[in-house]
């Protein structure tokens, strides 16, 4: 079993924070608890999915697990072809620096490992058949 974190954009880290902080900075000026209260839960359930977004391949399967949300098993033997994106839609991805990863009938993931390289030579070496992308 080996555990590849999430790579975390640092453009993404600061444009949260900057919403966040900012707003936050606007709730304490004007003494609005209640909406800073939930500022802080919104920061602390952001940082929670950021830590919590990785991926495992165990055998001969891929678990990705993204916070409370995505906890999502791909058989690596359905794994057809993996191409690199910036596509920036939502995923179990805290980067826009991402692999798709397409599988089964017409199935498709993105994700964004941290060791790109070492993740897509483990997945070839379990599943050779896999075709490999480059823009």
């Amino acid at each position: 079993m080996q555990k590849y974190p999430s790579k975390i954009s640092a453009g993404l880290v600061v444009f949260l924070l900057a919403i966040i902080l900012g707003s936050s900075v606007v709730m304490i000026s004007i003494r609005e608890w209640i909406g800073l209260g939930i500022n802080i839960l919104v920061l602390v359930f952001v940082a929670y999915t950021f830590m919590t977004t990785y991926y495992v391949i165990d055998h001969e399967v891929l678990k990705i697990r993204c916070g409370l949300f995505v906890n999502k098993t791909v058989a690596i033997n359905t794994i057809s072809k993996i191409s690199e994106s910036r596509n920036p839609v939502s995923a179990p991805a805290v980067s826009l620096d991402r692999l798709e990863l397409f599988y089964g009938q017409d199935k498709s993931v993105l994700i964004s490992p941290k060791a790109k390289k070492e993740f897509i030579d483990h997945l070839l070496l379990l599943n050779p058949g896999i075709e490999f992308k480059t823009p």
